[in-house]
């Protein structure tokens, strides 16, 4: 191919495009073909951990950390200079590539403010003769600030768009990654109006006829609003209010539901008449699925595709909170603003009313000052 570049030399770029797939960063470090699942890593959400694990030649594990702050790392290599470490650091944007030094402390101080998740790479090339298969030990220790509050998993960034059209007796779901050693509190699920909607969630057994099994937990999502978000820019981009308003949580704590293994949330489609409700969607480039919709005429399972555009998806805006351990209450549902902020109103332009959303980091008076322009 006109390459001078050896198997040694590309197996480690492999590596790191097998987890991050981003070519904006280095050309060698992504894939052109869309929709490739990323690796799955071993997962803590506590930070402080001393683990052990064995690693083949031409081999790699992938360790991720995804709660708490100030995140202390040391990987002891056991002397074996061909074992190698580097960190990805997930925040806005591209992640953040970069090697670590083995037996030496790796600081992310900014974990758990501008990364959310740092997810180590353990990886062996020796093209020695003289090098064998393996397994060859290594160990990790890491420190940091626990924070027991509850850890979201979101599969979507953006704002809704509409929802997907299907028949009485379909359903939308999103599958969701188990989170060992937590429990499930709580979903948010975007709601296009105020009439209550029922849900479940189900045991993962797999795809096609029998996606969810045992139902761990049936519940109705109401939405808090007197008044349904209103269409406002019907030929637009993003047509409903933004941020949108009708984001409904629903406390499942009651339900003890273990997160150790992976799970779905599931809505029955309840029809298009104007005395039921919809879980609403948005479009996303083509990546790791775990939106999937039922079809009560074929009895299958599907991905869903939006048409005439091949390279996005349709993805049912569901997110579920795990939390570990006891929690008080209202911090487990109640995920408060760090600061005061004050949303655009909507409708707007309007008559003869608005609706004015704030946020505020802890209870107290409020006054809101509306001056006219003209």
């Amino acid at each position: 191919m006109g390459s001078s570049r050896q198997f040694k030399d590309i197996v480690p770029d492999w590596f790191v495009a097998n987890y991050v797939n981003d070519k904006s960063i280095k050309s060698e470090w992504g894939y052109d073909y869309p929709g490739l699942v990323q690796m799955v890593p071993i997962g803590h959400t506590n930070p402080n951990v001393s683990a052990s694990g064995k690693i083949y030649n031409y081999a790699v594990q992938y360790i991720s950390f995804t709660s708490g702050k100030n995140l202390t790392a040391n990987f002891n290599n056991n002397n074996n200079s061909s074992l190698k470490i580097r960190a990805f650091k997930y925040g806005q944007g591209s992640p953040v590539v970069e090697d670590v030094t083995p037996n030496t402390d790796y600081s992310v101080p900014d974990f758990g403010t501008t990364y959310s998740k740092v997810t180590f790479e353990v990886y062996m090339v020796d093209p020695s003769p003289l090098a064998s298969q393996g397994p060859y030990d290594y160990s990790y220790t890491t420190t940091g600030e626990f924070e027991n509050k509850p850890l979201e998993i979101a599969y979507d960034n953006r704002e809704p768009v509409g929802y997907i059209s299907l028949a009485i007796g379909d359903s939308v779901a999103v599958q969701f990654d188990g989170v060992p050693g937590g429990k499930l509190d709580s979903i948010r699920v975007a709601i296009r109006n105020l009439v209550p909607i029922d849900g479940r969630v189900l045991e993962f057994l797999g795809y096609q006829s029998k996606m969810g099994g045992k139902t761990l937990a049936s519940f109705t999502a109401t939405s808090k609003l007197t008044v349904a978000p209103e269409v406002i820019d019907q030929s637009g981009a993003y047509p409903y209010p933004q941020p949108y308003p009708n984001w409904t949580t629903v406390d499942l704590r009651s339900f003890s539901i273990s997160t150790d293994s992976d799970f779905v949330v599931e809505f029955p489609y309840q029809g298009t008449s104007t005395d039921k409700n919809k879980v609403l969607t948005t479009i996303m480039p083509i990546g790791e699925y775990h939106t999937y919709t039922f079809q009560l005429e074929t009895g299958q399972w599907g991905i869903s595709g939006v048409k005439d555009r091949p390279n996005d998806m349709w993805v049912v805006l569901i997110r579920a909170y795990v939390s570990f351990g006891p929690t008080d209450a209202k911090e487990n549902i109640e995920l408060l603003p760090t600061s005061f902020s004050l949303e655009q109103n909507y409708p707007n332009p309007f008559n003869p009313s608005t609706i004015i959303s704030y946020n505020i980091p802890k209870a107290g008076n409020v006054q809101i000052k509306i001056f006219d322009a003209h």
